[in-house]
């Protein structure tokens, strides 16, 4: 704050500086059920924003139905070639792979007594996850999960993507499930990252126009890679 009022600024929000997000959004709920002033405010803790408004506190007769929200939230607007994913827990549906990671509980406890005095949060962990980001253009934002996980949204940072970067976010997230999967060493020598222990992926399906997004493959895909290994002998 001292630094703030010597340089003769204002404070967007609490915590980290958000880049991509919207500081005039006004009250937004949180995917972990909390809301905060803006946008800007709940991705600075890397929180994804459910809905653009206070959150609802649910009814018992909702939870009776399994139901967390009910009708008439404001969601954030889809791109018109993502149909989105439901998320469990969530009111609206998101435009991007969903990471559901499974820490564990007791690899958390023995790291937060014994290897670093920071106490292991989602907040903490999402960050992690976006240093292992390979594209400016994607985020992981993220909400506590069911049964102690933690569920992380890698999606675009442009407000209307194309079907091509909203793959380019999908691949990304395969690339880190397939490093958490496979143990890289970037996960195994975190603190952090190395106490989850399970994950599961579910990619968006996009689309272009009524149809879905071209892919390279049967014949064509064939003709395609003789003439690429053609083209490598002269070279």
């Amino acid at each position: 704050m001292c630094s703030l009022i010597q340089q003769n600024r204002e404070l967007a929000h609490p915590g980290y500086c958000v880049g991509s997000c919207n500081s005039t959004s006004g009250t937004v709920c949180g995917a972990n059920g909390i809301s905060y002033s803006s946008t800007c405010s709940a991705e600075s803790k890397m929180i994804y924003v459910d809905y653009l408004e206070a959150c609802r506190p649910p009814t018992n007769s909702l939870l009776s139905q399994g139901i967390f929200c009910g009708d008439g939230v404001t969601c954030q607007e889809l791109p018109p070639n993502c149909p989105g994913i439901k998320v469990p827990g969530m009111c609206c549906p998101v435009c991007g792979a969903v990471l559901s990671l499974l820490p564990s509980q007791v690899l958390v406890t023995i790291n937060e007594m014994y290897l670093t005095r920071d106490k292991i949060t989602v907040s903490s962990l999402c960050r992690r996850l976006n240093k292992l980001l390979s594209l400016s253009e994607c985020v992981v934002l993220c909400t506590p999960g069911l049964y102690g996980g933690v569920t992380g949204i890698v999606h675009s940072t442009l407000s209307k993507p194309t079907w091509v970067q909203i793959e380019a976010c999908n691949n990304e997230a395969i690339r880190i499930e397939t490093m958490v999967r496979r143990r890289h060493v970037r996960i195994e020598t975190d603190l952090i990252l190395s106490t989850v222990i399970g994950v599961e992926i579910e990619t968006v399906n996009v689309t272009l126009g009524n149809s879905s997004p071209p892919r390279v493959g049967g014949v064509f895909g064939v003709q395609i890679f003789i003439i690429f290994l053609l083209l490598l002998q002269f070279c």
